[in-house]
C-alpha cells in the first residue's frame, strides 16, 4: 500500500469516527473541509459512480450516508435506484 493511500484510509476513519462522537454526544456533525475533499472520491469510488445530483447531498451528508451513520430515506433510496443497495458504502 503505497503512503498516500494508506493516509487516506486513516482520513476516511478519522472522519467516521468524528461522526459517531457527535452522535453520542447528540451534537452536530462537523467534518473539516480538507477530510470532506478527501473522503468524497472514495465513497464516489466505492459506488462505482456519482451521486445523483436530484440527492442535494453536500460532503458532509454523503459521509453520512455512506459509513452508514444516517441511513437512507426513501426518497433517497428511489434516487439512486440499484445503487442503493450498495449502502452503507464503508461501516
Amino acid at each position: 500500500m503505497r503512503l498516500a493511500d494508506w493516509v487516506v484510509t486513516r482520513v476516511v476513519s478519522v472522519a467516521a469516527h468524528g461522526l459517531d462522537v457527535a452522535l453520542t454526544l447528540k451534537r452536530t456533525p462537523w467534518t473539516s473541509p480538507s477530510a470532506l475533499h478527501v473522503t468524497r472520491p472514495v465513497f464516489t469510488a466505492l459506488l462505482g459512480t456519482g451521486i445523483p445530483a436530484a440527492l442535494n447531498w453536500d460532503d458532509q451528508a454523503f459521509l453520512a450516508a455512506a459509513t452508514g451513520r444516517r441511513a437512507l430515506t426513501g426518497d433517497e433510496r428511489t434516487l439512486l435506484g440499484p445503487q442503493a443497495e450498495h449502502f452503507p458504502l464503508l461501516s
